[in-house]
């Protein structure tokens, strides 16, 4: 114990000295340092966060300088956890201070778990714990100056770390502001950092791996440099899921990204030393793979992509530019879908977007900077190859199903005002047919298009479903092309140039009967249109080989109109908006059209509402419209000719303005020859008889004058002959043999004149029913007076030519009769078909009139037979040979009797004495008068003396008629039977021919 002491006491002072504070240098870094960092640390977080910190150990050596934390653990006030740490060290080099620069050997963290959150309201994390750090912050008078971290010669303060590593670090990451609260955490894998420093020109190095969920990582390495401040590397992005992008967006995205993954890359170079930051990416490389979205609720995505690809791109920073060497889309497929009733998915996608409801000017395109270059952007290729466009439309009766391909080629894109773009496109048709494009195209000051665009046999039969909404019928077959040259620019908003052709159209009708429309080729030729000029300028229009089936069914209906669907009832009509269309021009429509050509055009005409079924055909149709224009008060002239059946011509020549067909319309339209037995089911139902034969000529003439048609409808009729009755209930009863033979003129042509008149825009018009009731009042006419008719041959008015007269029991004709005689002979000349039809007139005034004659002759043959003839007075002897007629026809009563009858009583006066004298005296007058009428009365006339006075006339007409000049066949004189007739007002019998017709 001495020797100790002694030994101690040798011990110089300094020692002492040197090695107590040694000691407690030991102890106040080994044991109070860490005690107080400890302590200090979780009474800042108490006090100045309201956080809660428990820490395993810190540990600080004080003769190495370093320092490390082992299991810290953060929560907040509620107890949720904010950090995790389980390992920080530091190692600091103050040997290093010599240099006057701070160095550390290491710095690193491993396993650390930080937890960060955004609230509903937007308060995040860090957000809140500076808020709380400012709130109980001590209060100082005026604000503390901020100094930068520079040291004496203003640059910033020397600083080396010469490796920084960080392991296994991760964020986890609460957004609640979405509606579906966002999870996610991103793992810092690893990071190093070697010679990070402030030191001048001094550079390090930097690597890291950052994993995100779903098994993407970024990655990234490179040197860099704090002072000055540069950056060089490349940063890597691998199979990032996008699905994690929708999943964040849900709330507010319409769709959801079902899958697809996203790699990139780039290289990067970041200098921060001028006065304006430098940056430059390039090899930048950005792929999305087997993308798929799908409409939120739906089952099938609407969007898949194979790849979408940008290549080799590059962006610099001050001077503005991006350029990328290509951008590719490939096996893209959009879906498009619609439902009964409702809108196509895409349509209800964009208008399930949030709007916030106002609607500002339309975002300005940014200009640059003032100081700064204008960007230039430029896209070297891109490329659209084996996209595909699916419609599925449901909304029709019958399904919709429409798929195209599309491949796009645009070369050297870039955003300098008047760059134009080769352009070169080919998008395909599923059910065939081939759109190809090539041209330039422009974007920028103005949108413009020049380009030569074809179409190759697209089968138009894909749009069954649609004809079927509106007519039931089957769209066979359709094929359209065209070769076009189109430009759109700033003086020219739409330019079409090219031809048009529609081929092999071929439309049935779905009840099963056949072709309805064909059409072997629709060609519009050189077709000009202008939407600046508001004009449309075409050289030709051809129909080729057009051909229609009209059908007339029994009940009355047609099948065109049967084709038709009936509009749906309720229907609102779309309003107008009073929005202009874009680029419509104030100019008024400027319509040309060089010519329409109908060639081998042919139609079949059916009538099944008919006795008969009638049918006829129309075929090698051709006709040209010239010159057709708009506006225009000239009206264009149509001509067409064609073939009826095997031997009849059609011919058209008409002038209208298809424009205003009211205004001034003529139209001459011609059958020629046509066979009149085919007819025979219309003349059945009009006149109930049956055609055996002739041909017909049929000229239309049809005048418009401001909405007033003024027709003449002229039939010419050739060697019609009538077959059997056929009844029928709408047929007209009128003797139309007689008709026809009045009619007929002496080459058995009926030449017949149908005007019809009437105002065509009275809803009441209907030209049909109007030239039907005009042939019947004209038949009616004919054959209510046909002897009229006949006198209207001759001139004037017409002659009454049915009837002439005769004296009672006479039959020669009188001169005014042999006049008659001869102007109906030279009307039946004219009308050879026709037969005169004359009577046998008997009449009671006939019979009077031969008793008459009878009782004269009897008594003048008694005067010459007596023999004292030449005694007495002629009234005397007349006297006396009719009482002796009385005598010996047995009469009563006697002569006596009569005599006494006819005596009167006269007085005279005396000539001498003046005395009136009382005297009787037969009335000679009376009495001879009254003896002859008892002997009329009595004479005998029998039926075959009427019947030979009848002939007798009859013989006479026939007689007359036949001696006239020129030739009357016998035939036509037909004897019929009895007629009678009273005297008329001059005492004569009229005789009323008929008329009927011969052979």
């Amino acid at each position: 114990m001495d020797n100790f002491r002694k030994r101690v006491s040798t011990v110089p002072r300094y020692v002492w000295w040197v090695s107590g504070v040694l000691i407690v240098y030991t102890l106040l870094g080994f044991l109070l340092l860490p005690w107080v960092v400890e302590t200090q640390l979780k009474s800042v977080l108490d006090q100045r966060l309201a956080l809660t910190a428990e820490i395993e150990s810190v540990y600080f050596n004080p003769y190495t300088m370093v320092a490390e934390f082992q299991g810290l653990d953060v929560v907040d006030a509620d107890g949720a956890p904010l950090l995790q740490l389980q390992q920080l060290r530091a190692n600091f080099q103050p040997t290093r201070l010599v240099l006057l620069r701070l160095q550390f050997a290491e710095i690193s963290a491993a396993d650390l778990d930080l937890y960060y959150q955004r609230d509903a309201d937007g308060m995040d994390t860090a957000t809140r714990l500076a808020r709380d750090w400012a709130a109980t912050a001590a209060p100082e008078e005026g604000e503390p100056e901020t100094e930068p971290l520079d040291d004496e010669t203003g640059g910033p303060v020397p600083l080396l770390v010469q490796q920084i590593s960080l392991e296994n670090l991760q964020f986890h990451l609460v957004d609640a502001v979405p509606a579906t609260p966002f999870e996610t955490t991103v793992t810092l894998a690893s990071a190093d950092v070697t010679d990070l420093a402030t030191l001048p020109e001094r550079r390090g190095t930097s690597a890291f791996t950052l994993l995100l969920e779903d098994s993407a990582q970024l990655t990234g390495n490179g040197e860099l440099g704090l002072n000055p401040p540069v950056f060089d590397g490349n940063l890597a992005l691998q199979n990032f899921s996008l699905a994690t992008v929708s999943r964040y967006l849900q709330d507010s995205l319409p769709f959801t990204v079902d899958q697809g993954r996203l790699a990139t890359s780039l290289n990067y170079h970041v200098d921060l030393a001028g006065e304006s930051p430098d940056l430059a990416l390039d090899d930048l490389q950005v792929t999305i793979a087997a993308l798929t979205a799908s409409q939120n609720g739906a089952g099938e995505p609407f969007l898949t992509a194979q790849t979408v690809q940008a290549g080799n791109g590059s962006l610099a920073i001050p001077e503005n530019s991006l350029a990328l060497e290509s951008v590719l889309l490939d096996r893209i497929e959009l879906s498009v879908s619609r439902e009964a009733g409702e809108a196509t998915n895409l349509e209800q996608l964009l208008a399930a977007f949030p709007q916030d409801g106002t609607a500002g000017p339309d975002p300005a395109v940014p200009g640059p900077v003032d100081g700064q270059s204008p960007w230039h952007v430029s896209l070297q290729q891109l490329a659209v190859e084996g996209n595909r466009i699916v419609f599925n439309d449901r909304q029709p009766e019958l399904p919709a199903t429409v798929g195209i391909s599309v491949d796009i080629d645009i070369s050297d894109i870039d955003n300098q005002p008047e760059s134009v773009f080769p352009l070169s496109a080919v998008v395909t048709m599923d059910s065939g047919g081939e759109l190809q494009l090539q041209g330039e195209l422009g974007v920028l000051p103005a949108l413009t298009v020049s380009s030569n665009v074809s179409l190759d046999a697209l089968d138009l039969t894909v749009l069954q479903p649609y004809v079927n909404e509106y007519a039931f019928l089957q769209l066979d077959s359709a094929l359209l092309e065209f070769q076009s040259e189109m430009q759109v620019n700033r003086d020219e908003p739409f330019a079409y140039r090219g031809d048009l052709h529609l081929r092999e159209v071929a439309v049935s009708d779905q009840s099963g009967e056949g072709n309805l429309v064909s059409l072997q080729a629709l060609s519009v030729d050189a077709m000009n249109y202008s939407l600046a000029e508001n004009s449309l300028d075409i050289s030709e229009i051809l129909f080729d080989s057009l051909f229609a089936r009209f059908l007339i069914n029994q009940d009355g209906s047609t099948n065109i109109g049967r084709s038709i669907r009936p509009a749906a009832t309720g229907a609102v009509p779309a309003e107008a908006t009073g929005d202009e269309p874009a680029g419509s021009s104030d100019l008024p429509f400027a319509l040309t059209i060089g010519r329409i050509r109908v060639d081998a055009a042919a139609s079949d005409f059916t009538d099944l509402n008919l006795p008969i079924p009638f049918s006829a055909n129309i075929h090698e149709l051709s006709g040209t419209l010239e010159g057709l224009s708009a506006p225009t008060t000239d009206p264009a002239e149509f001509v067409l000719e064609g073939q009826v059946d095997e031997f009849g011509l059609l011919q058209l020549d008409s002038l209208f303005n298809p424009f205003d067909i009211l205004a001034g319309t003529r139209l001459d339209l011609r059958f020629s020859n046509l066979q009149m037995p085919p007819l025979t089911p219309y003349v059945i139902k009009f006149a109930g008889r049956e055609i055996r034969d002739g041909t017909m000529d049929v000229e239309l003439v049809y005048n418009i004058e401001d909405g007033q048609l003024s027709a003449n409808n002229q039939v010419v009729l050739r060697d019609l002959q009538l077959g059997d009755r056929v009844e029928h209930p709408d047929a007209m009863d009128l003797p139309l043999d007689l008709a026809a033979a009045l009619l007929k003129d002496g080459n058995g042509v009926i030449d017949l004149e149908v005007p019809v008149s009437g105002d065509v825009t009275d809803p009441e018009f209907d030209l049909g029913p109007a030239i039907r009731r005009a042939v019947r009042n004209i038949l009616v006419s004919i054959v209510s007076a046909p002897f009229r008719f006949l006198g209207s041959l001759l001139g004037g008015e017409g002659a009454d030519l049915d009837s002439i007269r005769f004296q009672p029991g006479r039959s020669d004709l009188a001169p005014p009769e042999r006049q008659v005689l001869q102007q109906l002979h030279a009307a039946l000349l004219q009308r050879p078909q026709l037969a005169l039809e004359i009577p046998l007139l008997i009449t009671e005034a006939d019979r009077v009139a031969l008793q008459t004659d009878l009782v004269a002759q009897r008594v003048t043959a008694r005067m010459d037979a007596a023999e004292d003839n030449s005694q007495g007075s002629l009234t005397q002897r007349r006297q006396a040979a009719l009482e002796s007629l009385y005598a010996d026809a047995g009469l009563t009563p006697s002569l006596d009797e009569l005599q006494a009858a006819n005596t009167i009583e006269t007085e005279i006066t005396n000539p001498l004495t003046g005395e009136p004298l009382a005297s009787e005296q037969l009335d000679v007058q009376a009495y001879n008068t009254d003896i002859r009428n008892r002997l009329i009365d009595v004479e005998p006339i029998s039926e075959q003396q009427l019947l030979a006075l009848a002939q007798a006339r009859y013989a006479n007409i026939r007689q007359y008629l036949l001696e006239l000049e020129g030739e009357l066949a016998p035939s036509r004189l037909a004897i019929t039977d009895r007629q009678t007739a009273e005297l008329d007002e001059d005492g004569w019998l009229v005789m009323e021919f008929g008329l009927g017709t011969s052979g």
